[in-house]
C-alpha cells in the first residue's frame, strides 16, 4: 500500500484493496461458518422448546422459546459472533502486512494468525464486558445496602458523587467497547498483542484521538454504505443480465427446478439445491466485499493514528538515502 499518505484520504484508497479474493474468501468462510453455527444452535433451541420450525420462522416470536431453548440460542449467537470477530482479525492481518511491509500473505498464513491469537481476539471484548458488569454489580450491591433501615439509607445518601463517577466510568467503558468491536482486530493484527496489551493500545487510542476516531468512523460508515449499495446493485444487475437469457431458454423448466415442487423427481430437487447453494455463496461473496473494506479501513485508521504509515515512509526514505550514499 505505497499510495497511503497517513491521513483521512487513505480511507478511499482502502476501497481498491477490499476486492482481493483472498481477503473476501476468508471473510466469506468466517461469515458462513458463523451463520451455520448460529443456525444449528437456533434449531436446537427450537427443538428443546418443543416448537415446530416452520411455525417459528413464520412468526419469529422468540417468546415461544423455553428458558433452556433461549439459552441454547443465545450461546449460538455468541459463538457465531466470536467466529466472525476472529475472521475480522484474519482479514485485518492481510491489511496490516500490506500496509507495514508492502507484502502479501497467503490465506493459510492469515488463518494461522487468527488461531494463534484466538485468546486475545476473544478475551479482549469479554474483558471490557466483565469490567462493565462488575461496576454495575457494585452499584447494584450498593442499592441492596440502601434497603437496610437507617444505616443503609444513610450510606446511600452520601453516594451520589460515587454513583456519578461509576456511571461515567460505565459510559466510558461502553464507548471503548463500541470502538473495540471494530478496532481490536486491527490492533491485534498490527501489534500481535496479548489481551492486556491490546486493551492498553485501545484505551490509549480512544483517549488520545477520540474526536478524530469519531470522524474517521463516520467516514468509514458512509463509504461502507455506498460500497454496499454499489456491489449489491451490480450483483443484482449481473444476475438479471445473465439470468434472463437462461430463463428464456429453459422456460418453465427453470421454475420447476427452483421451486422444489412436491411432484419433482429427486434429480430435479438435487439440481435445485445446487443452484440455490451457488446463489447463496455468490451472495455471501458480494456481501462480504464491504465487510472486508471495513476491516481494511479500520486497520488503516489504527496505523494512521499511531503514525505507523508515516514512520514506515520515513524508514523507507532513510533506507533509500543510505543506499544512494553507499552507491556513491
Amino acid at each position: 500500500m505505497d499510495g497511503l499518505k497517513g491521513n483521512w484520504r487513505d480511507l478511499f484508497q482502502g476501497v481498491r484493496f477490499c476486492f482481493d479474493p483472498k481477503k473476501v474468501f476468508v471473510q466469506v468462510g468466517g461469515l458462513g461458518i458463523a451463520i451455520i453455527v448460529m443456525a444449528i444452535f437456533l434449531l436446537l433451541g427450537i427443538g428443546v422448546s418443543g416448537l415446530e420450525g416452520l411455525d417459528f420462522f413464520t412468526t419469529l416470536d422468540i417468546t415461544q422459546f423455553s428458558p433452556w431453548g433461549m439459552v441454547i440460542s443465545v450461546i449460538g449467537v455468541i459463538l457465531g459472533f466470536f467466529i466472525y470477530f476472529i475472521t475480522n482479525g484474519m482479514v485485518s492481518r492481510f491489511a496490516a502486512v500490506n500496509i507495514l511491509k508492502d507484502e502479501s500473505i497467503g490465506m493459510s498464513t492469515a488463518v494461522k494468525f487468527g488461531f494463534k491469537n484466538i485468546r486475545a481476539l476473544i478475551f479482549s471484548p469479554i474483558s471490557l464486558l466483565i469490567f462493565i458488569f462488575f461496576i454495575a454489580l457494585f452499584l447494584f450491591i450498593g442499592g441492596l445496602i440502601g434497603r437496610i433501615p437507617y444505616i443503609g439509607q444513610l450510606i446511600v445518601s452520601f453516594s451520589p458523587i460515587l454513583v456519578f463517577i461509576f456511571g461515567l466510568l460505565i459510559l466510558f467503558l461502553t464507548l471503548v467497547l463500541l470502538f473495540g468491536l471494530v478496532l481490536l482486530p486491527p490492533i491485534i493484527a498490527v501489534e500481535e498483542d496479548d489481551t492486556i496489551s491490546a486493551l492498553g493500545d485501545l484505551f490509549s487510542l480512544v483517549t488520545s484521538h477520540f474526536w478524530r476516531l469519531i470522524g474517521y468512523e463516520i467516514l468509514v460508515i458512509i463509504i461502507y454504505l455506498l460500497l454496499t449499495v454499489a456491489v449489491i446493485g451490480i450483483g443484482a444487475l449481473t444476475f438479471i443480465a445473465g439470468g434472463i437469457p437462461v430463463l428464456l431458454g429453459m422456460g418453465e423448466r427453470l421454475n420447476e427446478i427452483l421451486s422444489f415442487s412436491s411432484d419433482a423427481s429427486f434429480f430435479i430437487r438435487l439440481c435445485g439445491i445446487i443452484i440455490w447453494i451457488s446463489i447463496i455463496l455468490i451472495s455471501l461473496y458480494v456481501i462480504c466485499i464491504p465487510k472486508v473494506y471495513a476491516n481494511v479501513a479500520n486497520t488503516i485508521i489504527y496505523c494512521n493514528l499511531e503514525k505507523k504509515v508515516k514512520l514506515k515512509k520515513e524508514e523507507k526514505k532513510e533506507g533509500e538515502e543510505s543506499q544512494g550514499g553507499t552507491t556513491e
